[in-house]
């Protein structure tokens, strides 16, 4: 009795490790980390598999004449990789100024803030380096809120 009760030891860790590795496969596939069965199926099986249209693609490309191309569009400017509120109280303007200038970066949007316990001059002042610096005035992605 004994050894059929270490014998059944196995079996639990057994399906937690099964049913782990599945769940990790299935996470894996919903973040792209797996993108397609084909990239699964390449790691099994050769890679001179190929289909005709992927062939009939080959030798099109090589019948393309070189100088018919036109040089490709430019790289259209994607959109904002990030949106920062920059928020302070008062005696805080130097130091939001130096955190603005340290974050800032041109593809990135902004807003600053500083509330109504800082008193009308470091708003006023906040304001005024915003509109007048010349990074910020040519790209236009600060804005203040009062």
């Amino acid at each position: 009795m004994a050894s059929s009760t270490s014998e059944k030891r196995w079996i639990f860790p057994l399906a937690m490790a099964s049913l782990m590795f599945i769940f990790l496969a299935a996470a894996s596939f919903n973040m792209g980390l797996l993108s397609s069965v084909r990239s699964i199926n390449s790691l099994f099986f050769s890679s001179n598999l190929s289909t005709t249209s992927e062939t009939t693609a080959k030798f099109a490309e090589l019948k393309i004449n070189k100088s018919s191309l036109h040089p490709p569009p430019p790289p259209v400017q994607s959109s904002p990789r990030f949106g920062y509120l920059v928020s302070g109280s008062r005696g805080d303007l130097e130091s939001l100024w130096r955190v603005l200038r340290a974050l800032y970066h041109p593809r990135n949007q902004y807003v600053v803030h500083l509330d109504l316990e800082s008193p009308a001059e470091e708003r006023l002042e906040l304001a005024k380096r915003v509109r007048e610096d010349p990074v910020f005035s040519d790209v236009g992605n600060v804005f203040m809120i009062t």
